[in-house]
């Protein structure tokens, strides 16, 4: 396959893998691993949200995420003052 006909190729795949984006996208979709097989579902973000957060009560599953906490501009100016010294 020559360069030019590669390329023409390549760019109609990301046509149309944007297209498909922007569909899912607008139909508030997304894809998932269907349950136990090899299969890919569109499924609506909404109910896939709300199966994983039944699935998590279900089991008493919670997550912690621990945030870092950010430095003021006082400690981060000292932070600064004492890595140059």
């Amino acid at each position: 396959m020559t360069t030019n006909t590669h390329n023409m190729l390549c760019n109609s795949h990301k046509h149309n893998l944007n297209q498909i984006r922007n569909i899912l996208q607008q139909s508030n979709l997304t894809l998932a691993k269907a349950d136990k097989s090899k299969t890919i579902i569109f499924i609506n973000q909404n109910t896939l949200k709300q199966k994983v957060n039944n699935f998590m009560q279900e089991n008493h599953i919670t997550i912690t995420i621990k945030i870092p906490q950010i430095p003021t501009k006082s400690k981060h100016n000292k932070l600064l003052k004492n890595a140059t010294h």
